[in-house]
Parts: structure tokens; sequence; C-alpha cells
């Protein structure tokens, strides 16, 4: 490694004559003195190459002494002169980025009564009136050095980023110090004994001690061990970790071409389930961790997101939001086909850096209430320090269909339905059968292929940034597009623009960081319904001229027309603004002052037509439309102080954290009717008729907390979160909670005693836990009030009848100022092994969340005015799960690296006790003892061979099958269900794969989930005017006569014929819904360094990248992922190719 040397500017004491007799002399003396100078220089001096040979100041009217010290502090160089050199110097005005040394000093000392000179690693200042002669300095002359000497030196990080608070240690002894505002340390030490220097996130460097002087450049960590995660308000390492932190790199997600980072994470993180809603890339995106806390079934279950260091929150305003169990982001108003917007969709995939998940309470209980359900925490990409760099990829794929059913063909179709009508007794004619009786029998449409086209995406984006240690920048922005897979015009487009400024004073000590962000987003989306309803030989959509072919269609009341939502689409725009503001000082050494302030604004618009020319005019036609109008702001600040030292063996690290958040949202829905033209709908003012309805939401958050953090010997980790909350939802008396935790960690494997007992290959055991609890708020604002208005009910569009031309007002909802916080008590356990040097490491977690105090909607009677009123019920939910994480590199060679990882999760969840269950409204919903996500359901005996329906058992034996709704327990009288069937995942998981050969690289991840799902074909009736997906063995095995003993049931037109309605009802309602689906596959190869400097370009890469490139699963429908309706488009498989040039 490099040696280093000694840096100390001298002053010569004396006197030079321009002229005299006694100058030979004197010129004599000087050189004498010069020698023995640079030969005590010489003697402390090593080589002092670590230092950079490059300085970058800026400054306007600067004191050369100022400028020689800043040169000194660079680059390691020592200035020799005399006091009469400096006597008339001028000021210094200079701008350098990383100029050359030589080149610097020329700029610098242009206009001085001095010149200078570099030998070695010294600069001669001397009076341009003098001449000098040459000088041989002495080498290799290092000697009679004191044993203990007083070391100082200086730690940096990536892009020469000076490291505040790195561990220096001496070896083999007690002592150790933390770096400075400036990467700066003293420690004694002797010549030839071992500094130790660490920093979370770099690999542990040691130094042995050859001078008194040292630069220190610490080198990022391959380990993923010693790789930074980030917590709640700081950074730590999976090493010395306490909580439960699962961390998704950017570039992990910059494979995937997705259209927001929600999907990026499906099966990445343990214990966390990704539901899409919809194979629409803009459409809400729910997350799920370790399960729901809940018994309210429509209280979404969404983390927290903080995007740094400001939370991003959406408040459901209107009645349709309210009711959903997920959060539609920025749509709060109006009527949506994609039933919101996903809540990340202002967020470029491209400029995320990393996201953290927070699970546990250790990781979680410091954000209170807002972590009850877990926390998010998306880093974006900031600005660094180097030279100005341009870099623009660009990303264009095609998007498909994973998997088309095969259907019916048209001679099989119809013969199912002449079957079924001769079953049912029913003569086919033109109303009853127009399939048979009026359309083209020749005639063979599959209607998937037909509707469900090829998608297509762009992703383009550049950036820019650079600056110096000082002062540094980035600005990027990017465009998305997506077309969606329905053949018609329906796309989505964003646009975002990001900047970042960071500055820092000379001295370090005082820090600031800007960011600001901005997106608009156009959505345009279409919801078609069930494709194969449509029978094979249905005529065509359109007529010659195009306009919808109503005629074949029609029946005697209605018209069996099934594509009128191809002229009903929805257009939603949004624009987000966010910004956020972060200062810092540094008070004394290990005290550091700080404030972060953020602020997040969305506005959406949006509309919904169901125009005339979507309606056949010969029946009751009623054209009308939605509008929505819906805005947030957010605010949020964060006074900080935090104090960290050496206490004992240990390093000791104290938080204080105030924090005020606030959010405002309004709403406005307006639907309209009457239109004289559809051209009109442009506008709801046009509307004949119009009825509004409007929402206001404000919530207020105020809280102080607490962290203490202790490490020892970096064995033993304690850590402790204290916090205090307000919220504005609840009243007086009840507006604060008190929550806690506390996280410990033991790194067994350093122990002596057990590395005498661990086998060699074992390289690390460490064992951690952590209990605590968090609160919850997640009840409507104002719930607390008495709340009035002129609608009969809250959110309702309609108003009171008025009284003498007066406004009727009367009460919303009572007085209630007694429910108060929810609370979820989190407990888990953890273990970590790793071999060969970490090489391989296996993660095991066991946890166990009770959530109590439970905050829900109670019905009360009608007699009383209200429908419900928010209260706390003595219900206790327990989730408890348990995860394995497994990563290896099992190759590691400079040019072939081969690593593998494998995660499984397991959760299950149960209602503990609910005293007094019997008197409330879930004394028919919940069971205790049960999950809350199970259902009672009949058993399926099979196909009765007298009549060829269905048939269940009856449980009771009463001769009568009864059976309520399967979302109900078993109550009526006399009930036959008693099977019990739970919804939940039974587990879930994933496999990735990383190779890379040289300039080449492959990487891979399949994820997979063992669940039940809802068979798509139960509802479709075999012999009504439905094509479905039919197998060969119910075309075989179906009942013809009485006295067959068959599987399936009879052909008929109606369900209700062969006892259908039960099948809801029963166990046959669920099918098995497991897959295994290759969820990413990314292709790469970066070009030789040789190559892009012939061009001028420092990084070329080309990619290609795939999403859901296939499925493997027994399930027959379209997707077996897909949590939503019939209406949503199906997950995609997406091809992409992708370039990337850095400048």
């Amino acid at each position: 490694m490099p040696k280093t040397a000694f840096c100390r500017c001298y002053v010569l004491p004396m006197s030079i004559p321009e002229r005299g007799g006694k100058r030979l002399l004197t010129k004599t003396l000087l050189v004498m003195k010069l020698t023995i100078l640079l030969l005590t220089v010489s003697i402390l001096h090593a080589n002092a190459g670590g230092f950079a040979q490059s300085i970058s100041l800026q400054g306007k009217n600067l004191p050369v002494e100022q400028v020689i010290k800043s040169v000194e502090k660079q680059t390691g160089y020592v200035f020799l002169y005399s006091r009469e050199v400096l006597a008339n110097t001028r000021t210094i005005t200079i701008d350098a980025s990383n100029t050359p040394l030589k080149e610097f000093l020329q700029q610098a000392f242009r206009d001085q009564p001095f010149r200078f000179s570099i030998r070695s690693k010294t600069i001669l200042l001397l009076q341009k009136t003098m001449a000098l002669e040459s000088i041989d300095l002495p080498k290799d002359s290092i000697q009679n050095i004191p044993e203990a000497i007083k070391v100082n030196g200086q730690v940096f990080g990536v892009n020469n980023q000076p490291l505040i608070g790195a561990s220096v240690r001496k070896q083999g002894t007690k002592e150790f110090v933390l770096t400075d505002h400036n990467g700066r340390f003293v420690i004694n030490a002797e010549i030839g004994s071992k500094l130790l220097v660490s920093y979370v996130g770099y690999e542990l460097y040691e130094w042995k001690v050859t001078g008194p002087q040292v630069r220190i450049p610490l080198q990022l960590v391959v380990n993923d061990l010693d790789q930074t995660v980030v917590t709640a308000y700081g950074k730590t390492t999976k090493r010395l970790a306490t909580g439960n932190i699962s961390t998704v790199k950017g570039e992990d997600i910059q494979r995937q071409p997705v259209m927001t980072v929600l999907e990026a994470l499906v099966g990445r993180v343990p214990g966390l389930i990704v539901n899409q809603t919809s194979g629409n890339g803009a459409a809400p995106v729910s997350l799920l961790i370790r399960g729901r806390n809940t018994i309210n079934s429509t209280v979404p279950t969404d983390p927290l997101y903080v995007i740094d260091g400001v939370p991003l929150t959406y408040l459901n305003v209107s009645t349709s939001t309210s009711a959903l169990d997920f959060s539609p982001g920025a749509v709060q108003s109006g009527v949506s086909n994609t039933n919101g917007e996903n809540p990340l969709l202002s967020i470029n995939p491209n400029d995320i850096e990393r996201v953290d998940v927070l699970k546990d309470a250790d990781a979680t209980a410091i954000y209170g209430s807002r972590g009850a359900n877990g926390v998010v925490l998306i880093t974006t990409k900031k600005a660094k320090a180097g030279p100005p760099s341009f870099n623009i990829s660009i990303g264009n794929g095609l998007k498909f269909n994973q998997r088309y059913p095969k259907l019916l063909s048209t001679p099989e179709y119809l013969a199912i339905r002449r079957e079924a009508l001769q079953n049912d007794g029913i003569a086919a004619d033109i109303y009853s059968a127009p399939d048979l009786m009026l359309w083209d029998t020749t005639k063979y449409t599959d209607w998937q292929r037909e509707m469900i086209g090829v998608g297509n995406m762009l992703n383009v984006n550049i950036g820019v940034g650079g600056g110096t240690t000082q002062t540094s920048y980035a600005l990027s922005a990017g465009f998305r597009s997506q077309k969606e897979l329905m053949n018609n015009d329906g796309k989505n487009n964003v646009v975002n623009l990001l900047t970042s400024v960071n500055h820092s004073g000379l001295n370090q000590k005082f820090k600031l960081s800007f960011g600001n962000s901005m997106a608009v987003s156009d959505v345009k989306s279409y919801a078609l319904g069930l494709l194969t309803d449509i029978p094979p030989n249905a005529p065509d959509i359109y007529t010659e001229k195009g306009d919808f072919n109503f005629i074949p269609y029609r029946g005697r009341t209605s018209s069996l027309f099934y594509f009128s939502r191809l002229k009903s689409p929805s257009e939603s725009k949004s624009i987000k603004l966010g910004s956020q503001l972060n200062i810092s000082y540094q008070i004394i050494k290990g005290l550091i002052i700080s404030a972060s302030g953020g602020h997040n604004f969305s506005n959406n618009q949006n509309r919904a037509i169901t125009p005339a020319a979507s309606r056949d005019t010969l029946y009751r036609n009623a054209p009308g439309a939605y509008y929505g109008r819906s805005t947030q702001n957010d605010f949020n600040i964060e006074p900080q102080l935090a104090y960290s030292t050496m206490l004992g063996k240990g390093n000791l690290s104290v938080q204080l954290i105030g924090t005020y958040f606030t959010s405002t949202a309004r709403a406005e829905t307006i639907h309209g009717t009457d239109f004289t033209n559809d051209a009109l709908m442009k506008s709801y003012n046009n509307a004949g008729t119009k009825t509004v309805s409007e929402g206001f939401r404000q919530y207020k958050y105020l809280s102080a907390a607490a962290i203490l953090r202790y490490i020892w010997d970096n064995k033993y980790i304690i850590n402790l979160n204290a916090k205090r909350d307000g919220s504005s939802r609840f009243g007086p008396g009840k507006q604060f909670g008190n929550f806690a935790s506390v996280g410990a960690a033991w790194i067994s494997s350093d122990e002596r005693w057990m590395k005498a007992v661990l086998p060699k290959w074992i390289s690390l055991l460490k064992f951690r836990g952590s209990v605590g609890a968090t609160g919850s708020d997640n009840v409507g604002e104002f719930e607390y009030l008495s709340q009035w208005g002129t609608a009969p009910a809250d959110l309702n569009p309609l108003k009171l009848f008025r009284y003498n031309g007066v406004d009727a007002y009367h009460v919303l909802k009572p007085l209630n100022q007694e429910f108060q916080w929810e609370t979820t008590f989190k407990s888990e356990f953890g273990a970590s092994l790793g071999f060969l040097n970490d090489r391989v490491l296996l993660e095991f977690a066991a946890y166990r969340n009770i959530s109590s105090n439970q905050l829900t909607n109670m019905p009360t009677g009608l007699f009383t005015g209200f429908a419900s009123t928010v209260t706390n019920l003595a219900a206790k939910i327990a989730n408890t799960g348990i995860e394995f994480q497994m990563t290896a590199k099992l190759i590691e060679r400079k040019d072939f690296n081969l690593s593998v990882d494998f995660n499984i999760s397991r959760n299950r969840n149960r209602l503990l006790e609910f005293p007094g269950i019997e008197n409330s409204i879930y004394n028919n919903r919940l069971r205790v003892g049960q999950p809350t996500t199970v259902e009672y359901l009949l058993r399926y005996t099979g196909i009765d061979p007298l009549t060829g329906s269905h048939s269940f058992e009856d449980y009771n034996k009463d001769g009568v099958i009864t059976a309520g709704s399967r979302f109900f327990l078993p109550t009526l009288p006399n009930e036959d269900r008693y099977i019990t069937i739970d919804k939940a995942p039974k587990y879930f998981g994933s496999t990735g794969l990383n190779i890379s050969y040289k300039d080449f690289s492959i990487s891979t991840r399949l994820d997979f989930k063992n669940q039940l799902r809802e068979d798509p074909y139960l509802t479709a009736i075999v012999g009504s005017m439905k094509n479905i997906s039919l197998p060969a063995e119910i075309l075989n095995n179906h009942w013809r006569n009485p006295g067959d003993i068959v599987k399936y049931p009879r052909f008929t037109t109606e369900g209700t014929r062969i006892n259908s309605n039960n099948l809801d009802r029963s166990d046959a309602k669920y099918v098995n819904g497991s897959f295994l689906r290759m969820n990413n596959l990314s292709i790469a190869y970066r070009f030789p360094q040789s190559w892009c400097k012939k061009i001028g370009v420092k990084n070329i890469g080309i990619s290609i990248n795939t999403q859901n490139l296939f499925t493997i699963s027994p399930y027959k429908g379209l997707e077996p992922d897909l949590q939503t309706s019939i209406y949503a488009t199906p997950i995609p498989r997406t091809i992409s190719t992708n370039l990337r040039l850095n400048f």
C-alpha cells in the first residue's frame, strides 16, 4: 500500500540581501540552511503519492497563506519560504476545479513577487530577484523516528468525500477514535503498529503506521453482509442491524421493464405480497407486509411510503375511494377504469438508488402510528462530486398477453347450445337463440385475440451531474410511455424531472441538500369485460361505415351488444410536485443539529364518459359522464439533534427527533347527464342535469422521538426507540399515544470461545431480537366531531328537500370522542449464519404481531338517526410467520462470477380473542381461533345421477340444503356449511440467479406462490350464450340421461336449473391457483473501454430486459395472480431492448 508523508509548512527565519559584499557568504549559508531543513523534512517524509495531484478551490480576494494551506490540505505537499517572500503579496481570486497542481500554482501565483519550484513533495517559494540553484534532496533518510508518534489522518469514501464518524482503532488495544466533520482524526500510535479503519458500507482498512500523516481511501464493500442498509433516521449494515430490513438495489429495479417501482418488488422482499389490481401499468398496486392487522375489511393495509425522508400519503376523500381496501393514489374523485392510480406512478424507476422495506418493531416503531403496516423507504439518486457527466438511456419494447385459454370452436359451441336448449325444453328462435337462428353458424372469432393485441413501451432517460466536494449537482429527466394490451388507443404517458443539489462549507461543518421533483401523467384506459362471454359466431363489431353494429344484437327488451365499452374510456391527468430540504451543522465534535422539510402536491382531473354512440338508440339510452377533480397538499418538517461518541469499547449514538406533518385533501365528483350531443361531453357545463358531491379531509400529526444505539466492540448491539405521537383523528384527551421498541443483536462468532467451538468454515453466527409497540389511527378525519350537512348521508351527492326556499341541514355523524389508538405489539427473533467467509449467508426470522383495541365502524340502529359510529373493539388479531433467505456467491473470479439467492415466507392470521363478539356486527363474520380470511362453505358431492344437477352434502341430515352467504358464519338454522377454507396464500417467495463473464451478465428471477383462486369458469354455465375454455373431459363426461354417473352436470341455458347457485357457497368454488413465474430475465453487455474511448464515451451498455416471460400454473384463467374484477387488463409479458451511454 502507499506510504505516507508528514506535511507541514516551514517558514525560513532568514534575511536575503539583494546585493553586497556578503552575497557569496549569504548564498552559501542559504544553501546550507535549505539543505539542513530539507533533510529534516525528508526524514519525516515517506512517499505521499496517495494524496491528490489536482486542486479544487474557489474564492475571491483570498490571502496567499490561505491558498497555501488549502494546497497542503488537498495534496500533502510542503511549502518552504521565508517571511520576506510573502511581505508584499497580493490577494488571489481563483475558480479552479480538479486542476493539475502545477497549472493551479501558475494561475494562483501569476502576479506575485515570488516564484515557485516543485521538488519531490516540496514547493519552494523564493523572491523573483534571487537565482535558485539546483538542490539535491536527500533520499531514503528516515531514521531516528520516535517509537510513539501522534498520527494525523483523514478518511475518504466514494468520490473523494470525507467520511464523518469513521472508526479508527489501534489493533490489539482498546484505543479508538471517530473522524470529525472533515473525516480527520488524531491518534497516538507506534511506528509499525496497525490502525483498523471501518465505516458503514465500506471495507475494513488496515494500515501499518509508518509516519505521522496518512490519507486513507476506503472502498465500498462487496460482501452483502457489510453493505449499507437504510434505517428510519440513519444507516447501518446488515451485520450490525438489530431490525428486519430488506433492501432492493436500484440496479435490480432498472433491469425490469416496469412502469413503477412497486411492480419491481414482486418476490424480492421476504414477507411482502405485491397485489396488482390490473395489468395496466398505471393501475393501483397495494403492498401487504406480514398480513392484515385489522378486522375492518375496508381499511387499506398499505405501508407508509417515505421518499427521501418525506412521507407520501393520500387521504381517501370520496365514498368511492374510502370503501376500497387499497389506495387509489391521486385519483380521489370521479370514475376511473383502472380503479385509481398507482401511488408511486410519479416516481421514475430509473431515478431510484435503493428501496428499503422495514418490517419489525425495531425498524418501524420510530414511525409510530404511521409505521403500523410497515415502512417502505425509497432513496432517489443524489448529486455526487466529480467531473461533469452526461448519460442517456433508451428502452423500447413490446407487451404481449401471457396466456390464451383455448376456447370452443363454432361447431362445438353450437352443438352444446342445441343440447342445452333441448334439456331445458326451450324452442330456439331469434330471441332465445340468435346464435343458432340469426347469426352466421359458420363464422368463428377468437374474441380474446381480437380484443387483446400487442402493446408497446418507450422509456427515455437523460441525466447530468458533477461538482466539487463542496458543491455538487444532478439533474435527470425521463419519459415513460406504454400502450396497453387492448386493441384500442389506451395509453399511459409520464414525464419526470428530478433535481438534486448538495453543498457543504469549507470546514464541512455546514451541509445543505435540496431536491425537487415534478411528474406529469396522462392515463387513458378501457374496461372491456370478460372476453369469454362472447359467442364465437357473434357478428362483427363494426358496420362497413365504421359504426357499431347494433342491429344483429337486438333482443326483445334489451341489446346483447358486448362492445359498448370500446367507446367508453376514462381519462386521468395528474401533476405532482415534491421538494425536500435538509440542513445540518456540527456544533462540536460528534454533535450535529439538523432540520429537514418536505412538501408534496398533487392535482388530478379525470373524466369517464358513456356516450350515446356506445349504446343502441332503440332501447332506453342513458348517456352520461363523470368528472373528478382532486388535490392534496402535504407538508412535513423534522428538526433533529444527533450526538455520537466513543464510550468504553463502543460507539454510542443518540438522536432526538421532532415531527410535524399536515395533509389537506379536496375532491369533487360531478355526474352529468342529458347531453344533447356526445361532442359536448368534454365539459360538465354542457350537461342538462348535474349532480355534485364534494369531500374534504385534513390531517395533522405531531410527534417527538428518541433513538439510542450502542455498539460494543462490534459484537453487542442494542437499539432503543421511544416515540410520543399526536393525531388529529382523535378527540381531546385521546390524541396522544406512546410507543417504543427495543432491538438487540449478538455476533457470537466474534467471541473467542465461540471461534474455538465453531468449524472454520462458519464465518458468522448472529442472533437478534426485537419487541415493541406501534399504533394506528386508521380512521377517517373528524370522526370524533358532530358533523352536519345538506345531504342525507356523508359524501352523498343528493340533497335534502328545501324548506320554504331554505336549505335543510341535519346531523350526519354523532359527537363521539371516546375512541382511541389501535395498538400492534410486535416481537421477532432472527438468526444469521455465514459460511466460507460469508460467501454463503442464511437468514431466518420468526415473528408474531398482535393487534388489539381495534378501530372500526360499528352500525347503529336507524332509530338513532345515524348509520354507524367509530369505536374500539377488544378484538385481538395475531399474525405469526417465518421468513427464510439465502444468498450464495458460488464462484468469484476476475472474469467470472456466479451467485444465487432464494427466499420463502409463510404467514398465518388468526383471531385470538374477541370479548363480546356475540353482541357485535362481527358475530356472523368472525370466529375466535380462525383466520379473518376464512370462508365457510358447503361440501360439493358431485352430480346427481337422477337430475344431472350439482349436489352438496346435507350436513345436518334434514333433507334440505341450507346455505347462507359465504362471507358470513353458518348462523342460519339448519346450516349445512361446515367446510373452512383460508383464502390467504400458504407460502410465497422467489429465487434468483446472476452470472457474469467479462463484460456479459445474465440476471434472472423466478417467483412463486401457493394459493387458492376462484374457479374462473364456475359461473360459466355450459350451454348458455358464452364461449368458454372447455376441457375435452367435459364433452365426454357430462350428464345426458338419468342414471349417468358422471363428473360434470347436464348442459343448460340457466344455472338455476342445475342448482348452480350453491356452487358459489361450496368448496367447488376454489381451485389451485399456485404458480411459478419467470418474473425477470435480463441479458446485458458492456462494451470494452478501449472501444468507448475511440468514440469519446465513458461507457456503453446494451441489454434485453423481460418481465413475466412465462407462467407455469394449473390455473385455467388468464392470470393466476390478478386480484381484481373481470374488467381488468391481464398482466402482460414485456420484452424490452435498452441502450445506455455515459459521457
